[in-house]
């Protein structure tokens, strides 16, 4: 939190925190990562897997399309559009459709808008829906 303030300012960091914060509370984790640059993605564990739609760092969100292309359920190009479209309904996002196997950035600052906070929020509950429901799937499969 310490390198986001510094790197994209107290609103960004006080909105990015609010998302995790609401993300753990409904029953996510959060993954940290270990290098210098300090990052931290809200994750959910499925079959022994983690996966997560958005990493943070100082200055930008990744949506990992590239990594999600390879895991189930978001293995389906069109969920991956779905998350995609999702996050361009925020004010000032445009992921392009050819991003849609790489990591697109969005800003950190961005989320210091409360209507594009909002709206990341809301796709990352979506997300959480769509691997809880594909998980239970697996579960009742013969």
């Amino acid at each position: 939190m310490r390198q986001l303030n510094e790197a994209s300012g107290p609103q960004a960091a006080g909105a990015v925190q609010r998302l995790l914060e609401h993300w753990r509370s409904r029953g996510g984790e959060l993954q940290y990562g270990t290098s210098a640059s300090a990052s931290c993605a809200p994750i959910i564990k499925v079959g022994g897997q983690s996966l997560y739609a958005i990493r943070f760092y100082a200055k930008s969100a990744e949506i990992p399309f590239g990594l999600l292309r390879k895991r189930k359920p978001f293995d389906d190009p069109a969920l991956r559009e779905e998350l995609r479209q999702r996050l361009n309904d925020a004010p000032g996002v445009d992921i392009p459709v050819a991003k849609l196997e790489l990591y697109p950035p969005i800003k950190n600052t961005q989320l210091a808008n409360v209507a594009v906070s909002d709206v990341v929020v809301a796709a990352l509950d979506w997300f959480m829906a769509v691997v809880t429901a594909s998980d239970e799937r697996a579960w009742d499969s013969p």
